[in-house]
């Protein structure tokens, strides 16, 4: 194989790896600040918790990848809300990236006018493309919503 294609390859194993690893982290934080029970003073020093054990997790995911290209995650700065947010914002749901992409024939073109189709309503973009995922799913399935 070429090696710009080993190299994309290898690009894309290791963001399903950080997908999954980061998505993880994010849900255990969503949980945390949902949590009615617990003072706020309490929530911070259980996120700090959380970001330490994640950080401890990341080096193990970190060893799995096949390029630098999270190598720095973390690093600087350590994390915080509105670092996570911003990395969040793609790599969160790169799954769901994915899977439109794939039934929208792996063309960029069409599943960009889907989402130019889909912002054209009001509502969420991320949970409507769930939500046409799985009518999409319940159709190929024989089961009508």
């Amino acid at each position: 194989s070429h090696p710009a294609t080993l190299e994309a390859r290898d690009s894309i194993t290791d963001e399903l790896l950080f997908s999954s690893f980061l998505v993880s982290l994010l849900s255990e934080l969503d949980a945390l600040y949902k949590e009615t029970q617990h003072p706020y003073s309490l929530k911070l020093s259980e996120r700090e918790k959380v970001f330490a054990r994640h950080m401890e997790k990341f080096k193990g995911v970190r060893d799995l990848m096949r390029t630098g290209r999270f190598a720095n995650f973390g690093q600087g700065g350590g994390l915080n809300n509105a670092y996570l947010m911003s990395v969040g914002l793609y790599h969160r749901h790169y799954a769901l990236f994915e899977t439109l992409l794939a039934q929208k024939g792996n063309s960029i073109k069409d599943l960009l006018l889907f989402f130019r189709d889909l912002s054209e309503d009001k509502g969420n973009v991320i949970d409507r493309s769930r939500d046409w995922l799985s009518a999409q799913n319940a159709r190929k399935n024989g089961v009508s919503s």
